[in-house]
């Protein structure tokens, strides 16, 4: 909570923003994934020139997975309907076919010689050490998939698990999770338990949890032939309707296509998340800077590892904080990316952070603003503030509260008109914006918050908890970490190699 003195009186001011619109095919809008994907099909569908008509999607699993991917694929061609009396909050899925309202059609591939043998499965079950179980699931999985590469050149490749190898390496074993955890700080624990939440209602339920084992194999599918993975793995699944439109989604941008952007936010700004990561083979105190980048309203997202620095957490706390040349060189990094992606240089940047910026970090972000027009620096998190209304249901999302000049909450979850309830299982809590440093309003800043948490392409659920500039960059630090020193040239800069 904000420390207000007590002898001061402050205002408590509330305002609801209105629900962020999505684009379309054709140019159609609707704040629902699901309704504008029915209606108009795929934002880039309508576009001849970069219209996507077919993907090819190679399959990787034992004899059985492999047959049983395949089936439901075919099964999702036609239009699979919604849960009983809940068509708001789960709609009917149209199918995915060149008849449906994808207008894309699916081309599976499959290399009977390397299946998982029953036998290999069982090398990797019966190993008793949960590190050594792991690391041969990993290997094997490698393996099979690098081999896979020299046949074919699928758009994406489906890792159908068997549930023996999902239910006995999906993680590296608690204790060895629980060492992860130890460096993070308060705030970055609290959006840690949001991403894990918005897990569940996109891929990560689709199939049994290989969140662990995904990581790892991530970056060392990348070190051969830098193609985006998705996951086929789980019987603890969703209704049939809403587990098509996750996968089916996240397949589709994963190959390349835009499923939809934004219709309000600005053209020529530039949105940057910063988090930190621990680098798995180094010691404790030395840290990797992890920045996300989305270019503009459509989402496009890049990825840039900043440098090294020491930080040691014992005696500065276990937040870490970029030096003022390091935050200087990784602003300007990103500028520069945006610049040769985009071939013009942004108008604005805004930088979103998860912990408040320290003074030399703060003059290091400000020295490299000065390359822009306008710039907006924000630290925001959750602390455990909760607001309550009269009734059955909590406070409307896009609620912003105002405590004064104090403090700043901004409700991104919570009931939600569109779906005619709140989706999710606890009272909800909103976001604080803790500092603001720059150019624009609040109001302008918490508009854009709350566009940036319809930006999830891993999943077509209404919204997320944090914007994806946050929830981005903690994503990507999982899978950076896992990168060894030497290895930077196979990092890949699009955000669909890391979802």
């Amino acid at each position: 909570m904000p420390i207000i003195p007590s002898k001061l009186s402050f205002r408590l001011e509330s305002q609801l923003l209105d629900e962020p619109e999505l684009l379309f095919g054709s140019g159609g809008t609707n704040p629902n994934p699901k309704f504008g994907l029915t209606e108009y099909g795929p934002y880039d569908g309508s576009r001849s020139d970069d219209r996507m008509e077919e993907i090819s999607v190679g399959v990787v699993g034992t004899g059985q997975t492999v047959e049983d991917c395949r089936s439901w694929l075919k099964r999702c061609e036609t239009a699979i309907e919604c849960s009983d009396g809940k068509a708001r909050q789960y709609p009917r899925f149209p199918g995915f076919s060149d008849a449906s309202a994808f207008k894309c059609r699916i081309k599976t591939q499959t290399v009977p010689e390397l299946v998982l043998s029953s036998h290999e499965v069982s090398e990797i079950t019966g190993e008793g050490d949960d590190e050594k179980r792991f690391d041969r699931a990993v290997q094997l999985i490698d393996s099979k998939i690098s081999l896979f590469l020299e046949v074919y050149n699928p758009k994406v490749l489906v890792c159908a698990l068997p549930d023996e190898i999902a239910d006995r390496c999906w993680s590296l074993g608690g204790e060895l999770l629980r060492r992860k955890r130890r460096g993070l700080n308060r705030a970055e624990r609290a959006l840690l338990r949001i991403v894990e939440r918005d897990r569940r209602t996109g891929q990560g339920y689709l199939f049994p949890e290989a969140f662990e084992l995904e990581q790892e194999v991530k970056p060392i599918f990348r070190d051969f032939r830098r193609l985006p993975t998705t996951w086929h793995d789980s019987p603890k699944v969703q209704d049939p309707a809403t587990r098509a439109w996750n996968f089916f989604v996240a397949l589709y941008y994963k190959a390349g296509g835009l499923p939809w952007s934004l219709v309000e936010l600005d053209e020529n700004t530039c949105f940057i998340g910063v988090s930190f990561f621990n680098v798995a083979t180094e010691k404790m105190n030395y840290v990797y800077s992890s920045l996300a980048q989305v270019f503009d309203k459509a989402g496009r997202g890049i990825v840039i590892r900043g440098n090294k620095f020491d930080w040691d957490p014992t005696n500065w706390g276990r937040s870490p904080h970029l030096p003022e040349a390091a935050a200087e060189d990784l602003l300007r990094k990103a500028v520069e990316k945006y610049r040769e992606f985009s071939g013009t240089n942004p108008s604005r940047v805004v930088v979103h952070k998860s912990s408040r910026f320290w003074p030399e970090e703060l003059k290091g972000f400000r020295q490299a603003a000065k390359m822009v027009n306008q710039f907006d620096l924000v630290a925001l998190y959750q602390r455990g503030t909760r607001f309550f209304r009269e009734g059955a249901y909590p406070p409307l999302r896009g609620t912003l509260c105002q405590l004064g000049n104090w403090a700043s909450y901004l409700y991104t979850s919570g009931y939600t008109p569109h779906l005619g309830t709140y989706p999710g299982p606890y009272v909800p809590e909103p976001l604080e914006i803790v500092e603001h440093f720059g150019d624009s309003s609040i109001q302008k800043i918490s508009r854009e918050i709350l566009a940036l948490t319809k930006l999830n392409w891993n999943s077509a659920t209404f919204s997320c908890g944090f914007p994806m500039t946050l929830f981005f960059s903690r994503e990507v630090g999982k899978i950076l970490s896992e990168i060894p020193d030497g290895q930077e040239h196979f990092i890949q800069p699009s955000y669909r190699y890391y979802i």
